[in-house]
């Protein structure tokens, strides 16, 4: 417990200070860069070597595939309670944060915060690649295409029923319309954000913890959750901004991926599989704004 409280301590401090020095030339930029290296490569091992001292592997190991043979519904959960606000802190951390850090601080932070939810997830880590090898080549291949396939004929479908209803927004969301500014002006870094980092990120928080913990008690209430939250963290920035109802009309739209990013989890076991079926919708989207 004492780890944690001082890791999620210097995860929020650290991206300040390294910002701090950037805006305040208190160190030279090579400087920073070097110092922002050194302390997480230190900040990993030390967490490393304390797993592999305090955590019996094996019997970790063997406690999570021994119940990989029944469906996610039917599974214990594999987190800890204690460890949610651990994660919940990272994750806002890296929202809040480190997406101010310049370039290669934003690299090196976003590097360590996934690195650390992989390892606090562990059992989940263990029972994806389970599920993930007991899945045939040909469903590792096309599951994630015809999921993405069948989302993106829902939300035409969506959309052209608001067109019928005339209710269709003039504009795109207010999430879209940021998405589009920041792919602009940041290519690189956005690419590595939303098509690397989001897809991981937002699967090991809302499936791992959300979904994979909601199911285990009410199947309905686990998509119901799904589409909800995944929906309204989307539409959150066109809400605070005011735009109302019109904002509240791309929820569906929004909630429609969450839904199959749960049913690609549950279907093969496996996380891996929304990893990349929100990879691709993501991809998808980025390129089209880039060539467009």
């Amino acid at each position: 417990m004492y780890l944690k409280i001082y890791s999620a301590y210097s995860l929020i401090v650290f991206p300040l200070v390294v910002q701090s020095a950037f805006e305040n030339n208190f160190i030279a930029k090579n400087n920073v860069t070097l110092f922002a290296i050194v302390a997480h490569l230190l900040v990993s091992i030390f967490l490393f070597v304390y797993a592999k001292k305090h955590e019996d592997v094996k019997t970790i190991k063997s406690e999570v595939i021994a119940q990989c043979d029944q469906p996610i519904s039917k599974r214990k959960t594999l987190v800890k309670v204690s460890d949610w606000i651990f994660i919940v802190i990272v994750y806002f951390n890296q929202q809040l944060l480190v997406e101010q850090l310049p370039f290669w601080g934003y690299i090196i932070a976003t590097t360590l915060n996934v690195s650390l939810i992989f390892m606090i997830m562990y059992p989940l880590v263990i029972e994806s690649n389970y599920g993930f090898k007991q899945s045939p080549w040909l469903t590792r291949l096309t599951l994630p295409i015809i999921l993405y396939v069948v989302y993106i004929f829902l939300s035409m479908g969506y959309s052209s029923l608001l067109e019928f209803l005339k209710v269709l927004p003039e504009t795109s969301s207010e999430n879209q319309q940021l998405l589009e500014a920041l792919i602009i002006s940041n290519p690189v870094r956005m690419i590595f954000s939303a098509v690397l980092v989001a897809p991981i990120m937002e699967e090991w928080i809302y499936r791992g913890l959300g979904f994979r913990t909601l199911i285990h008690r009410n199947k309905f209430l686990a998509y119901f959750t799904s589409f909800l939250v995944f929906g309204f963290i989307h539409v959150g920035a066109g809400l605070i901004s005011g735009n109302g109802l019109s904002e509240f009309l791309f929820l569906p739209a929004y909630g429609l991926s969450g839904i199959i990013f749960g049913y690609s989890y549950e279907k093969t076991g496996s996380i891996y599989f929304a990893m990349a079926v929100h990879l691709l919708n993501n991809l998808v989207a980025t390129l089209s704004i880039l060539l467009t």
